[in-house]
């Protein structure tokens, strides 16, 4: 592995920062048979990881992962004996849900689409490149973390007073719909999941719209206008729930029938809090 001199490249001193601080949070096992390559890569890690565990082969890279339950797994696709991705298999029908990049001195189509099918983070090729090896294993702990924060801000919908929530968030969805619109929805549903919540509204459209209506040309046009309205109220509507749940969300979608004078939003809990 080449020397780390002017990493700087990479990206700006507080970024550097945030990505010790990121990767400092994670444990990582590394399977290399190679003993020169494997002390490098060891160096280069334990500067970066909270925890670092080495195998040499396969064998002793499946009894770490019962032990340790890593993050992240670095592993070598040539592995003497049990291949690289016949480890990845078995870690994962063992139950392993790290994130896995694979190494290898090849460059293979082949390998590269099986690890595909194994559900591989990503692919790096021999020698390393410190400077690419850095950025995807940042990215792949970043990923990470964002996972963390997501499921941790999930736990907020984990409610025993859930339908008194739920009606509040709709009498809050109603009447912001009025402000700002003019007229509320005849009527509305809230429902919460671990991962989301859903707004079903009903008697949606005003006057102009149901003219409109009239040219069925004019069906996606409305919807669309419904669309952007939704957008528009983004930040409102991430408001009112975390007012009621205390979890941050951002819109993933909005889907109006203007047939039917009807539409559904769903807002899912975001890896990133403010």
């Amino acid at each position: 592995m080449n020397s780390e001199g002017g990493r700087g490249r990479l990206r700006g001193s507080h970024q550097m920062e945030n990505t010790m601080d990121i990767l400092k949070q994670l444990r990582v096992i590394y399977i290399e048979d190679n003993d020169h390559t494997r002390c490098s890569v060891e160096k280069f890690l334990k500067r970066r990881f909270g925890k670092v565990f080495l195998a040499e082969n396969a064998e002793k890279g499946l009894s770490l992962f019962q032990r340790y339950h890593p993050d992240i797994a670095i592993v070598d696709i040539l592995l003497p004996g049990m291949g690289g991705l016949e480890l990845i298999k078995k870690a994962r029908e063992a139950g392993e849900t790290c994130k896995f990049l694979i190494t290898s001195s090849v460059s293979d189509v082949t390998t590269i689409l099986e690890a595909v099918d194994l559900d591989i983070e990503n692919y790096i090729v021999k020698p390393i490149d410190p400077y690419a090896f850095e950025e995807k294993l940042w990215r792949i702990g970043e990923s990470i973390i964002k996972e963390r924060k997501r499921m941790s801000a999930a736990q907020s919908f984990t409610l025993e007073n859930k339908s008194e929530v739920e009606e509040e968030l709709r009498k809050g969805f109603i009447k912001l719909l009025k402000e700002k619109t003019g007229r509320g929805p005849r009527d509305a549903v809230a429902l919460l999941d671990s991962h989301e919540v859903e707004i079903s509204a009903y008697g949606v459209l005003g006057a102009m719209e149901k003219t409109l209506l009239r040219d069925a040309k004019n069906i996606g046009h409305v919807e669309e206008g419904r669309r952007l309205l939704y957008h528009i109220m983004e930040q409102e509507m991430a408001g009112l729930v975390k007012a009621a749940t205390g979890a941050f969300v951002e819109l993933r979608s909005v889907k109006p029938d203007a047939k039917r004078d009807r539409e559904t939003v769903k807002l899912f809990v975001a890896a990133d809090c403010p």
